[in-house]
């Protein structure tokens, strides 16, 4: 790359770095990211969780945005070295899977809740209920996988919590 580039591109990062700097939730990102202790196993197991979601979406692609899966691969290739990840890295790849099983279960919440109060348009809505079901199964699974990790990260102890209370919905 030429120098002059390399230049332009790094005064571009640092101005990217300085605007996120100016919100708290970038600070308090930072530091949850700085003061987290992930071992290699940790983000082994993360890159084989995302990997299999990754392959779930995939499978039920006309009902997810292609920019979910293409940005949760993008993420795990930031790991692909577990090694030589730095923090950050892992540490987003953490939190976009938290994020993801976050909403998922928020589905799997709300499907129960329509299962129970028998409002047939709602469960017709959620398109091919029995792909839902293997696909919140599925996240379940990983999500369970990770539990034990999360638990040791900031702020993200409640999956252990939201893990077995989806268990306990029957599907």
């Amino acid at each position: 790359m030429p120098e002059v580039l390399g230049a332009k591109l790094r005064a571009h990062l640092t101005s990217i770095g300085m605007y996120v700097a100016q919100f708290p939730e970038w600070a308090r990102y930072s530091e949850n990211a700085a003061i987290v202790e992930l071992t290699e196993a940790d983000i082994r197991r993360s890159r084989e969780v995302a990997t299999d979601v990754i392959v779930k979406l995939e499978a039920i692609s006309e009902q997810v945005d292609p920019e979910v899966p293409k940005t949760i691969r993008f993420i795990m290739d930031a790991v692909s070295n577990p090694g030589h990840t730095s923090k950050r890295a892992a540490y987003a790849l953490f939190s976009t899977l938290e994020n993801l099983f976050s909403k998922i279960f928020g589905y799997a919440a709300s499907f129960s809740d329509d299962l129970v109060t028998q409002s047939s348009k709602k469960v017709a809505a959620w398109g091919g209920s029995a792909v839902a079901t293997i696909f919140v199964k599925a996240v379940l699974e990983g999500a369970g996988v990770l539990a034990p990790i999360y638990a040791r990260l900031p702020d993200s102890a409640w999956l252990r919590n939201a893990v077995e209370i989806i268990e306990q919905i029957s599907f």
